[in-house]
């Protein structure tokens, strides 16, 4: 009875978060499937997936089909996948036999998967684990022996390369030709060399042009949220992020941002919501679990704040952004005690956070020690800060 009851409730509560994510069609069981994969609960992911039968969630099962060695049900799938997006299940299929060491169906499959627009670099794929299992036979140095990109896709692969490798000038030389059907490409490489040097200006007038050729390129769309989110331009950050959760919802960072960019616009009821939302799929997720503490301090649901923040620091004390919060929400309610503990484990691990040097010093004041209020006022004025040396000058200089 105890058990039906409790099943009962999480029923319950999935329908709640469910209707509440419905504003995007959220693929909540997808989320939650990521999320027991990330904990080796292969056959949990399983189970929450069996009944999508759309093409995120046939990938997704013939991914952990793979990682299981299940090699036999994973054919199965990617077969069926074929029907609809023949690209990645040719992908997958190649992927496949190259674990079964079988080079020449791995090949074959790679061959139709080239027939298609815009496959992976050369650099990504060498990378996949499964075709080291074939990378010295025949099969496969013939295979690589005929030019399986155009000019423009591999000059871009060299200059994307440069970027990630921070050689920003060389990539922008590189990037001074018309690009033809790739345009939309160099504009966004441009950016991204914008991006990294912290020139958000520019980097925005090239994202734009980007977005001009294809409005709805992802990768674009991400750096242009970044952007905005690095501009202060919340409003128009949180349309994109609405555009993102639209067309790119199986993207599960979409949702905290999206929670993120109504706490920066201050809509702390719209972002408790989504958090929760998030959250539900990702229990352990500790920037998840902060913004939440955020919002409900700024909320000044203090009691609740304090619950989520305990579970944090259950989970990691290494941060001080945690002991900060928490100390901080003991201080505005003056339990100087329990404020100065936190300070103090804070300090442990950054000594030179002023603020929190003079906030130490006030709770040794209002708890009367005054010797210890002096040192820590006074460590926090040789850190710059203008309040702790007036009271030091106020409360200790002299006296």
């Amino acid at each position: 009875m105890y058990y039906k009851k409790i099943l009962n409730i999480i029923f319950f509560l999935t329908v709640i978060l469910n209707l509440q994510a419905q504003d995007f069609d959220l693929p909540l069981n997808y989320y939650k499937a990521e999320y027991y994969l990330s904990q080796n609960l292969h056959d949990s992911a399983l189970l929450l997936i069996n009944n999508c039968s759309d093409n995120y969630c046939i990938e997704l099962k013939i991914d952990i089909l793979i990682s299981q060695s299940k090699y036999s049900e994973a054919i199965n799938l990617s077969k069926q996948l074929n029907k609809t997006n023949p690209a990645t299940a040719n992908y997958k299929l190649a992927k496949i036999y190259a674990f079964l060491s079988f080079a020449d169906e791995s090949v074959e499959y790679l061959k139709k998967y080239f027939e298609f627009k815009d496959p992976l670099p050369y650099s990504k794929i060498i990378k996949e684990n499964c075709f080291e299992q074939i990378s010295k036979t025949s099969e496969w140095r013939n295979f690589w022996q005929n030019a399986r990109y155009n000019n423009y896709y591999e000059k871009l692969f060299e200059s994307e390369y440069l970027i990630n490798t921070g050689k920003y000038d060389d990539a922008k030389n590189m990037l001074s030709e018309n690009f033809g059907s790739y345009q939309y490409l160099k504009y966004y490489q441009l950016a991204l060399i914008d991006y990294y040097k912290n020139d958000y200006s520019s980097s925005y007038k090239q994202i734009n042009q980007t977005l001009s050729i294809k409005k709805n390129y992802i990768p674009a769309l991400i750096l242009k949220y970044k952007l905005e989110f690095q501009l202060n331009d919340f409003q128009n950050a949180l349309r994109t992020k609405e555009q993102l959760l639209k067309i790119d919802k199986y993207n599960s960072i979409h949702l905290y941002d999206y929670a993120e960019i109504n706490y920066k616009t201050k809509e702390y009821s719209k972002a408790l919501n989504y958090i929760n939302i998030f959250i539900d799929c990702f229990p352990q997720n500790e920037n998840a679990l902060f913004l939440k503490a955020e919002i409900l301090a700024t909320k000044e649901d203090f009691k609740n704040a304090l619950i989520v923040l305990n579970e944090l620091l259950n989970l990691n004390t290494s941060k001080t952004d945690y002991f900060n919060l928490r100390g901080n929400i003991y201080y505005s309610i003056k339990t100087w005690e329990f404020a100065l503990k936190d300070f103090t484990m804070s300090l442990d691990i950054d000594p030179y956070d002023a603020e929190i040097w003079k906030k130490t010093g006030d709770c040794y004041f209002n708890m009367n020690f005054k010797e210890k209020a002096c040192y820590a006022w006074k460590r926090a004025a040789t850190l710059k800060s203008t309040d702790a040396g007036r009271m030091f000058y106020k409360e200790c200089e002299g006296k």
